[in-house]
């Protein structure tokens, strides 16, 4: 089927399967699951935060805001490196980021406009040990709306665009690099786990379904890339 066209079958499935996982954390019996999972999940992590200094250190570093410039780093490095090997004009990588960063402010405006409200499990409960009572510098252990995860929603885009337009392989290495990136947030309970595997992933693959089982894509990044080419030829001009 050509990319221009509309691919209805694979835009209502994944649609199915992203709604279905959304109420089956809203209603029972499968709510209770959810919660039990994120429970013993985080008090599993949290407990570990009595193992050392280093240890907290360690994860104090990961949430910390200067962090999240590696893991930005580390997610559009591998999309560079295909697309040298591919010998992509720069232009075109470009393109695809730069559309893969509109995907993701508009996931993340929609993702707060969900109206639920949900603290993150260090502020759900008070007997919990907060990273940020550990170590001596900035960091984050909590959110006051933790659902979904904009961090794990970002990533979750980056993976989408990293199977469309890389290779398999390269796409289960960004995949790698995303749950790498988005753990840490989990480890010390600024997230819930179910923040990122119901509410990032089903908001994320609602916004990937409409971006590549649809024309909007090609349009998109025609446009793009028009405009980045038009701008630097009257920059060399």
């Amino acid at each position: 089927m050509s990319e221009n066209l509309w691919k209805i079958k694979s835009l209502v499935l994944v649609n199915i399967f992203a709604i279905v996982l959304f109420v089956s954390w809203l209603y029972e019996p499968m709510s209770s699951f959810w919660y039990s999972v994120d429970s013993e999940a985080f008090w599993a992590f949290n407990n570990s935060l009595a193992w050392g200094e280093t240890w907290q250190v360690i994860w104090g570093i990961a949430n910390n805001r200067a962090f999240d410039v590696v893991a930005a780093i580390g997610i559009v490095t591998p999309f560079f490196y295909y697309g040298y090997k591919q010998k992509w004009k720069l232009s075109h990588t470009f393109s695809i980021l730069i559309l893969a960063g509109l995907v993701v402010v508009s996931t993340t405006s929609i993702g707060k406009k969900i109206p639920i409200e949900r603290e993150s499990p260090t502020r759900h409960f008070e007997s919990s040990v907060k990273l940020t009572e550990l170590v001596s510098f900035e960091t984050k252990d909590s959110s006051g709306d933790s659902f979904p995860g904009d961090h794990g929603s970002t990533l979750v885009i980056f993976v989408g665009f990293a199977f469309f337009y890389l290779s398999l392989s390269y796409g289960f290495f960004v995949s790698f690099l995303a749950i790498f990136f988005a753990f840490p947030r989990v480890m010390v309970g600024a997230h819930w786990v179910s923040d990122e595997l119901v509410g990032a992933l089903s908001i994320g693959l609602i916004m990937l379904s409409f971006v590549f089982f649809t024309p909007l894509h090609n349009f998109l990044l025609t446009k793009i890339e028009f405009l980045i080419d038009f701008v630097i030829k009257k920059i060399k001009r």
